[in-house]
């Protein structure tokens, strides 16, 4: 059997952003010592295999590259292919089991986060370092966006409100319509009704805006100012039936920017001055 330990210690080193000398003298060894066993020149001492193991949070088959083939089937066979057919108290037991068997495995970690954040809030505080410590530890050492991203979005359903915007910089850019969809999710959990209806609307117009504006930009509507001004058209009445607005009502704070933006982008497309003027002044009140 070919032992991986050259490959695994030094990918677990850089990792961490150690070098030789600091992970030697982690483990009370010499830096020539570590650099033999990177370069493949000898073995530990089969005694500091656990110390080493235990150093990177791993287990010594998974340091020695003994149980990569076995881990996956196990990980496949026992958790994902069970996982969904347990009650949610045995789905947070089987995740919390793996989890400590396979602590670098990030799909389970975000399974983990998941099945914490979303059926079991009534133990947040219980678990609340827990999740603090997996979203750290995968965005310090996972590359999978999809972990990454995972793990964010746990994150902001559990974390106070004045931290939501700051987890979401944590990782790579959010779209609009995520972050509503974030926000979304976070008051659905909370069971805050008004909130979760106010963003689910939100995002619907949202989506339906950009579908629109993809259509707008269709060869098909290039130099045809009686078909933009149908689209503009029909974006109004979306932005009234979604604020509940009547012709001549005020426009509410939170929109006044849609509305500008609409106005404007009329006048772009049509030459139309009257909705340019309108989008400015809505414009300027947005601003006061």
């Amino acid at each position: 059997m070919e032992l991986m330990i050259a490959e695994r210690i030094k990918q677990y080193r850089k990792e961490r952003n150690m070098t030789q000398d600091a992970l030697a003298q982690a483990l009370s060894v010499s830096p020539q010592s570590v650099s033999k066993w990177e370069c493949g020149d000898g073995y530990p001492d089969i005694t500091l295999l656990p110390a080493i193991a235990n150093y990177f949070e791993v287990t010594v088959d998974e340091l020695i590259g003994n149980d990569e083939i076995s881990a996956k089937e196990d990980v496949q066979k026992n958790y994902f292919n069970v996982v969904n057919k347990l009650s949610h108290d045995e789905q947070l037991e089987l995740a919390l089991k793996y989890h400590k068997k396979y602590p670098r495995n990030w799909h389970i970690a975000t399974s983990l986060m998941r099945e914490i954040t979303r059926h079991h809030r009534d133990k947040l505080e219980e678990y609340k370092p827990l999740l603090n410590e997996i979203a750290e530890r995968i965005l310090k050492e996972c590359t999978d966006s999809v972990s990454r991203r995972n793990a964010v979005k746990s994150m902001c359903m559990v974390c106070d409100e004045d931290e939501v915007g700051n987890w979401m910089k944590r990782d790579t850019r959010f779209y609009h319509e995520e972050r509503l969809d974030i926000w979304e999710e976070r008051y659905k959990l909370m069971g805050d009704d008004e909130q979760y209806w106010i963003y689910r609307y939100a995002g619907n117009f949202l989506r339906v805006a950009h579908t629109l504006d993809r259509l707008n930009k269709h060869p098909d509507y290039r130099g045809k100012p009686e078909l933009c001004i149908e689209w503009h058209g029909m974006n109004l009445r979306m932005l009234d039936c979604v604020v509940n607005r009547a012709d001549g009502d005020e426009i509410p704070d939170g929109w006044i920017g849609e509305y500008a933006f609409v106005y404007i982008g009329w006048q772009q497309d049509t030459l139309d001055l009257a909705s340019a003027k309108k989008g400015t002044l809505i414009w300027k009140k947005c601003l006061r």
